[in-house]
């Protein structure tokens, strides 16, 4: 199989997905598509039917409607339905799902077919992975890291040319975390493949994506660069579920629109009531300019502080600043917008 796109087309493409289970709709009309070598965060809250999108996309499970195709290779759909070992796909799951009673180099091998040189093929994913004279070690013997790199060997072993990732970072702890992803999105860059991970992890998916897809109630409601997606959120929902958002009601007037914070411009379209979304790191605290505020709490992450101020109106705001140590609690200060804001029509 091509790893390449045919006609110009994206190289994975899933067309309006639906799965239910007991009655229950877990993937509802869920669209998504990528071109060769991207690397994809889908991120959405536990429940929302990430897992299961992946298992379509897999073939471990089929739609009650909709499509998958790969490298323009129809796998799922139209009265057609390829088994998963012949899809070329690779999967890491989130318990790693590796064999207890099986040596590292076993548990790599496991799924290579007869013809290919196994020690050799296990050599070579040894070195990738960084594992490289532990072949022999059993499973309990590895750190929660190793075992991660295990399963990823794993899951290149059949050389894919799309590997999915459900929750891969999950079991680890925090520190071991950031380094472990740093390795394995390393890995899969050098390797050129097409990679979809599966993350409730707001911050992991920002920084883990080259695109990044919003699964909200068996949805994917928006899709686009990280950056982008963050900033111009296509709907409140994606806007609160994707980092910490403020909003604020106010109303379009001439030349922008007004809120409790003052008047503001923004490249949106609409009339009478609006929401303003703000986020944190587009307000700012000074004792000169702006309306009124009380500091409520000052939480210190280190490399900065989220500010909680209450307004005239009696409504609470978050604010994120560089670490200050001159705000404490009942400060009286002034806050302003610095930055961006997205504008939500409110339905009359």
């Amino acid at each position: 199989m091509s790893t390449h796109s045919i006609g110009g087309g994206p190289f994975l493409a899933c067309e309006k997905l639906s799965k239910r289970f007991n009655g229950t709709t877990a993937v509802n009309d869920a669209s998504l598509s990528l071109n060769p070598g991207q690397i994809l965060a889908l991120v959405g809250p536990s429940g929302c039917g990430k897992t299961t999108f992946l298992r379509l996309i897999a073939g471990f499970d089929q739609p009650e409607a909709g499509t998958v195709s790969l490298g323009g290779r129809l796998l799922t759909g139209k009265g057609t339905f390829v088994p998963p070992e012949k899809r070329r796909i690779g999967m890491v799951f989130q318990d790693y799902a590796l064999f207890p009673h099986l040596n590292v180099a076993a548990n790599i091998g496991f799924g290579l077919s007869r013809g290919i040189d196994r020690k050799a093929r296990v050599s070579e994913l040894l070195s990738l992975v960084g594992l490289t004279g532990l072949e022999k070690r059993m499973i309990d013997e590895l750190s929660g890291g190793q075992q991660q790199r295990v399963a990823l060997a794993r899951a290149l072993a059949a050389a894919p040319v799309l590997l999915l990732l459900d929750e891969p970072f999950s079991n680890l702890d925090p520190n071991m975390r950031a380094q472990v992803r740093a390795e394995v999105r390393q890995i899969i860059t050098t390797l050129g493949i097409t990679a979809i991970f599966v993350t409730h992890d707001q911050e992991e998916a920002l920084s883990l994506g080259e695109e990044i897809a919003v699964m909200l109630a068996g949805r994917i409601v928006q899709q686009g660069k990280p950056d982008d997606v963050y900033l111009h959120p296509a709907h409140r929902a994606v806007a609160e579920f994707l980092g910490d958002a403020n909003f604020l009601p106010g109303r379009s007037c001439e030349g922008g629109f007004e809120c409790e914070l003052g008047r503001v411009s923004a490249a949106a379209v609409a009339e009478g009531a609006i929401e303003l979304m703000v986020r944190p790191e587009n307000l700012g605290l000074s004792q000169g300019y702006g309306r009124p505020v009380e500091v409520m709490a000052c939480d210190y992450y280190g490399h900065d502080c989220m500010v909680t101020v209450r307004l005239a109106s009696g409504r609470l705001v978050k604010v994120r600043t560089h670490p200050r140590a001159d705000i404490s609690p009942g400060d009286r200060l002034q806050i302003e917008i610095t930055g961006g804001v997205v504008v939500f029509p409110v339905a009359d």
